[in-house]
């Protein structure tokens, strides 16, 4: 075999692998798409936008002209490949997954809390966190994107407590003489519009705290606990902008009021 003609089969095999990449991630993006309408069809709003925005990145990667000049079976094919359009087709790539992040984040936060178990909306939170990191997107934009989606966890892990003291107090009530009794409607008459206070967690929970000796010792110290593991969960979620495991169990483990009280004070003991 001569000299031209190992040439030329190495060129086929190039193109060959070439197009074979091209293939796969093609395939990829129609998975991509079959998913997203199949996200779209049973609601899931979040996971339909993710992968949306992942069947837009495998076309473009799959399209993108990457090739200055080839020849294959005699035929050359030229394929433009600037630079200056990769970089500005790379920069509307990645506002879009800002876009798209924005958009399903706005639906987790609003659109998906009485859908979708919390479990798998931070799941598809940690996806969508995960994805605008390999797109390069930068800390301050990943920030804006989760701004109420963290705020919203916040508020959950507050409403969780402010239940807590609500039940325990309820609780006293129905075995409280007439005037204690009052004194009980009164707390609870007050603390009926959830003092929370987005900026401090550690306030709205003291703000949320029963007078002294309205519940018994054991409930009083059980109360502190809450409020302190909580805050700290809540200054995690803002400092990372994702739940950890043990707080999204805590919003995950919903039942009764009395089943979620005892639930909770298994976890403040573990």
């Amino acid at each position: 075999m001569g000299e031209d003609q190992k040439g030329h089969w190495n060129e086929y095999a190039k193109v060959g692998l070439r197009w074979g990449a091209k293939a796969v991630l093609f395939a990829g993006a129609l998975v991509c798409f079959y998913k997203a309408l199949h996200f779209a069809n049973s609601g899931q709003d979040a996971a339909a936008t993710l992968m949306g925005t992942l069947f837009v990145v495998l076309i473009l990667m799959t399209f993108l002209p990457e090739m200055e000049t080839f020849k294959a079976f005699g035929v050359e094919m030229k394929l433009r490949a600037r630079l200056t359009e990769a970089e500005d087709l790379l920069k509307k790539l990645r506002a879009l997954t800002v876009l798209n992040a924005n958009t399903a984040y706005h639906l987790l936060t609003y659109g998906d809390r009485w859908d979708s178990s919390v479990r798998e909306t931070y799941r598809t939170a940690r996806a969508i966190d995960a994805f605008m990191k390999d797109m390069n997107c930068d800390a301050e934009e990943i920030r804006k994107a989760k701004t109420a989606f963290v705020s919203m966890g916040v508020r959950d892990l507050f409403v969780r407590y402010y239940n807590a003291v609500v039940h325990l107090v309820q609780q006293v009530k129905m075995a409280a003489a007439p005037p204690a009794s009052g004194e009980i409607d009164l707390f609870l008459k007050l603390r009926g519009t959830l003092p929370f206070n987005e900026n401090d967690f550690r306030a709205s929970c003291a703000a949320m705290e029963p007078p002294a000796g309205m519940l018994s010792k054991t409930d009083e110290d059980f109360l502190k606990v809450l409020a302190s593991k909580l805050a700290k969960e809540a200054d995690e979620l803002r400092e990372k902008g994702i739940l950890s495991d043990a707080g999204i169990d805590v919003l995950a483990n919903v039942t009764g009021d009395a089943e979620y009280v005892a639930w909770l004070r298994k976890w403040c003991s573990g």
